[in-house]
């Protein structure tokens, strides 16, 4: 099963469309916030990968000593391999993709994702500052000359601060991968973000590709769970009887 996934991500590496990951922003985060953002990769890592045509990947600005990249190794061991399906580089998306390709997916830019493009190569900042907003990205992208959009989460609540909620890292991938699959803007916001206030959870289309592996993988998990309790049960039962056994010949032995 895992071969069939990578092998996906190998042809994807080929033939697919670019998603580069921006991870130049650590020094704008704490700790805690750094192994968030970890744990976004992680999960964003595993969407795309079961995705039916997952994206090429590409962690640009790398730091193999940073916080992020060290907490992201812990969770995925072999993401230094010479062989792991993905592309982690230490300079910039500048060094290996045209400007004029380039489009910063950024909730301060100005301009709506009405459509999406697969000539583009959307870049994703690797950040979360939910404790102190500041526009790193969309500044980024400016000095940059790169063009910006934004999802329209209009649809979604405030939080406590009275801001719009934004979308973690691997959220806005599952919107992306639905994109590709010819899914509407709107839609694709809908099936992956439990938050919107015009639809209930339980309308979350639970049957879509990007959601297939973890199904599955759960479905796996509490079957291998259901066997090993009626394991112990067993292995439990037998020592109660063996237990039992024992105390009968012990009290033959005193008669």
């Amino acid at each position: 099963m895992s071969n069939f996934f990578n092998h996906k991500l190998v042809t994807a590496m080929i033939f697919g469309q670019k998603l580069v990951l921006d991870c130049s922003f650590e020094a704008e985060m704490t700790g805690r916030e750094c192994a968030a953002v970890a744990e976004q990769l992680q999960k964003l890592f595993g969407i795309n990968r079961a995705h039916e045509e997952p994206f090429d990947l590409h962690f640009c600005s790398i730091n193999r000593g940073s916080k992020v990249i060290q907490n992201l190794q812990r969770r995925i061991p072999t993401i230094f391999d010479a062989n792991f399906p993905t592309n982690l580089h230490e300079d910039t998306y500048l060094e290996h993709f045209p400007r004029k390709s380039l489009v910063y997916l950024t909730p301060d830019s100005p301009n709506e994702l009405r459509s999406y493009d697969p000539d583009d190569i959307y870049i994703l900042g690797a950040l979360s500052d939910v404790a102190k907003y500041e526009p790193y990205t969309y500044e980024k992208a400016e000095r940059q000359k790169i063009r910006t959009a934004k999802l329209d989460l209009s649809d979604l609540e405030l939080n406590r601060g009275g801001r719009l909620s934004s979308l973690e890292i691997h959220q806005v991938v599952a919107v992306l991968l639905d994109l590709k699959s010819k899914v509407d803007v709107k839609e694709a916001i809908r099936r992956n973000v439990k938050a919107l206030k015009k639809y209930e959870a339980t309308e979350i289309d639970i049957n879509r590709p990007s959601l297939k592996h973890f199904r599955d993988s759960r479905l796996q998990c509490e079957l291998w769970g259901a066997y090993t309790m009626l394991e112990n049960l067993k292995k439990q039962r037998m020592k109660k009887t063996i237990f039992t056994h024992k105390k009968h010949l012990l009290d033959i032995e005193d008669k």
